[in-house]
């Protein structure tokens, strides 16, 4: 699949979940969406069809590169680590802190699944 410069882009399709295999061609994964140009928005909206965009960046991210707006599709925000960046830490501080980024890394991919506000938007 050409993904036209998004960052990140894919299909998710074809991974094996609980209830048996996503179908290609209709979950797709990539990086921020936003400053998208014209020929990107529309591989989005009429090569992958896409309708529903769920934005699980902090609302900081959101607010320094808010998402392209896409005609016909349905904006979701769901800040999924909001319980852990609420006094102010960035992700980025959350990774690089103290000089243990790997570790670091590994506690924050562990808060991307398991914490209350990441069990939240997912639900």
């Amino acid at each position: 699949m050409n993904d036209k410069g998004l960052v990140n882009f894919r299909d998710i399709g074809g991974i094996q979940v609980p209830t048996g295999t996503l179908k290609p061609g209709f979950f797709f994964r990539s990086g921020a969406i936003s400053g998208l140009n014209q020929v990107q928005s529309s591989f989005l909206k009429e090569a992958c069809r896409i309708r529903d965009i769920y934005d699980f960046r902090s609302t900081d991210e959101v607010q320094q590169a808010p998402d392209t707006t896409i005609s016909g599709t349905d904006y979701i925000h769901l800040d999924i680590l909001s319980d852990k960046t609420a006094n102010g830490a960035s992700l980025g501080a959350m990774i690089t802190s103290g000089n243990q980024v790997r570790q670091n890394m590994l506690k924050t991919y562990e808060s991307i699944v398991l914490s209350q506000s990441a069990q939240r938007g997912y639900r």
